[in-house]
C-alpha cells in the first residue's frame, strides 16, 4: 500500500513541473535531431523546446511550419512506466492468490498503458517521418 503512495507523489510532481510548463532540457538530449511528423523537417531539439505533457511527452513546435507536435518519451519516463505495470502485475497477482478476490485495474495502471500506447503510435509516427525524409532527399 505504502508504494502507491510513493508513486501518487512521484506521479504528482511530474505532473506539477508539466503543468508550470518545464522549461529546461532533458538530460543527453541538447544536441540531439528531431524530425516534425508533418513537414519531415529535421531540426535540433534546443530550438524547439516549449515543454512536457502531463504524462511527459516532449512537446515541439517545427521551425519550418510551426506546427506543435508530441514527440515519443524519453527512456526514463518509458522505463518509469513499465516499472509501475510490473507493479500493478504484481500487486494483482497478491489480490487474487492470497485474498481470494478479483483485482480491478487502478486508474493510474490505466493510464499508464494509455501513456504507453500513445508512446508506441508517435514512435511509429517519427519513424515514417524519418523514412519520408530519407526518401525525399535520395529523389533529389
Amino acid at each position: 500500500m505504502a508504494w502507491i503512495v510513493i508513486l501518487a507523489v512521484i506521479i504528482g510532481i511530474l505532473g506539477y513541473y508539466a503543468y508550470k510548463g518545464y522549461k529546461g532540457h532533458p538530460v543527453g538530449m541538447e544536441g540531439q535531431e528531431v524530425v516534425c511528423t508533418k513537414c519531415s523537417n529535421k531540426f535540433v531539439l534546443a530550438s524547439a523546446f516549449p515543454g512536457r505533457t502531463l504524462f511527459g511527452f516532449l512537446k515541439l513546435k517545427c521551425p519550418k511550419c510551426a506546427k506543435k507536435f508530441c514527440y515519443p518519451l524519453t527512456t526514463s519516463y518509458r522505463s518509469f512506466y513499465w516499472l509501475v505495470i510490473i507493479m500493478s502485475i504484481g500487486n494483482m497477482l497478491y489480490i487474487i492468490f492470497n485474498l481470494k478476490q478479483i483485482p480491478i485495474l487502478t486508474p493510474i495502471g490505466l493510464l499508464v498503458i494509455i501513456a504507453l500506447w500513445k508512446d508506441h503510435l508517435l514512435k511509429k509516427k517519427i519513424i515514417a517521418a524519418q523514412h519520408c525524409q530519407t526518401n525525399n532527399k535520395s529523389s533529389t
